[in-house]
């Protein structure tokens, strides 16, 4: 014999006459002239929700819109808190989005200067010589400034992004020659929070014009060909850039899928010309600035790292740059006669606007933002936002990250 639960037993016979009649059902908020007695409600100590008994019939007690806030939010965010959820859950998504497009900006750079002002001041306190206090903070103050800037922001989507970036575009700040110069550190992770609602063509660019990615992928300071010395452009840059940053190794499909040849291969993107030719491209940038602990007495090329200062873009010293036309991809011209810097320029943009962009890219913010193994599908609706915004703009970020986060697959 079927049995009805002793909840529902209990609802029935608490029915007041004359109550509102539901045709269709009773609960979820069907609950006017019902009442609802169980054996025990609760409260925790300082909360203002309670689990109490009418709850469970009038809908008050369901959690599925939390529960989705708090899911989201686990993937826009680098931790949320109970708050948070709420405000999500109460305006929706696509609300918080557009509330987090527009929040105010918190720069690392700014955060890192805070942070070794008051290590000094503590040093200082404690007897310490300020004449033995490093000029410049390194890696161990730029963690202590990371995790203060995550733990505090409000801007909470910006930098869910931006570290998102910097772990595509990546440098070593606690494993390479990059270590000892944290204001540096903190300006180059500063291009992805200034750029993570931007347009990727511009992070492309910032970061080939940074000098700690100068000094950590050594174009910093590449010298043009010469020949009879055995001096010729170094191409640890002009590599990265493709296979990493921007286009990847083989040609492929909106969906990230690889294309193939007509005899079923894998069909490459580059070659090591296009490498040889885009090195070319980036020589000649130097030093755009002095450190503040450096010796040298103005800007120049060849200056060591100590020398430099690291948060200002490189500058472009001509007489180092080599001069000709440049051709990428097979048939994409940098035209003789341009500067440096608009070699460079042309240059990002040829990369940036290779049909691989949107889908190399568009996988990898997937991977780092929501999961490993996203579907073709999935690819091809970011790769497509990616591409066109909408408006006709190529590489919005804000498009990007809305159909990332948006995906049902999500």
């Amino acid at each position: 014999m079927y049995r009805l639960p002793i909840f529902l037993l209990l609802v029935l016979f608490c029915l007041k006459l004359p109550a509102q009649v539901y045709d269709d059902y009773v609960g979820g908020g069907h609950a006017e002239g019902v009442t609802v007695f169980s054996s025990s409600e609760y409260q925790f100590n300082g909360w203002d929700e309670a689990a109490t008994a009418d709850k469970t019939i009038t809908g008050d007690g369901l959690e599925g819109k939390l529960t989705e806030a708090s899911r989201f939010l686990a993937q826009a965010t680098l931790g949320a808190n109970l708050q948070t959820i709420h405000h999500v859950a109460e305006i929706g998504i696509e609300s918080w989005i557009e509330e987090q497009f527009e929040a105010p900006v918190t720069y690392y750079l700014d955060i890192m200067e805070e942070v070794y002002d008051e290590v000094y001041q503590f040093y200082i306190a404690g007897g310490g010589d300020p004449n033995n206090f490093s000029c410049r903070p390194d890696w161990v103050e730029s963690n202590y400034a990371w995790w203060q800037m995550t733990m505090t922001n409000e801007d909470q989507l910006r930098h869910r992004v931006a570290q998102a970036l910097s772990e595509i575009l990546v440098i070593s700040k606690e494993n390479s020659d990059v270590r000892d110069y944290g204001y540096g550190v903190a300006s180059y992770y500063d291009i992805f929070i200034e750029n993570a609602f931007g347009n990727y063509k511009d992070i492309l660019l910032d970061v080939s014009l940074h000098p700690v990615m100068g000094k950590y992928l050594s174009h910093l300071n590449n010298p043009k060909s010469i020949p009879e010395w055995n001096i010729f452009p170094d191409e640890n840059y002009a590599r990265e850039v493709m296979q990493l940053f921007s286009i990847g190794l083989f040609e492929l499909n909106l969906d990230g899928s690889r294309q193939l040849d007509g005899e079923g291969n894998f069909i490459p993107t580059y070659d090591n010309r296009d490498i040889s030719e885009l090195a070319k491209v980036l020589t000649g940038l130097g030093a755009g600035g002095l450190s503040e602990c450096g010796t040298a007495y103005e800007p120049a090329f060849w200056l060591e790292i100590r020398h430099i200062d690291m948060t200002e873009p490189m500058a472009m010293y001509e007489n180092w740059h080599e001069q000709g036309e440049k051709v990428l991809f097979g048939d994409q011209v940098i035209p003789d006669g341009q500067s440096g810097m608009e070699d460079v320029e042309s240059a990002i943009d040829i990369i940036f606007n290779h049909q691989n962009v949107g889908p190399f890219i568009s996988r990898l913010l997937i991977q780092q933002l929501i999961k490993s193994n996203p579907s073709p599908e999935y690819i091809s609706d970011v790769a497509s936002a990616f591409n066109d915004n909408g408006d006709g703009v190529r590489g919005d970020m804000k498009a990007v990250v809305k159909a990332i986060l948006l995906h049902p697959e999500a």
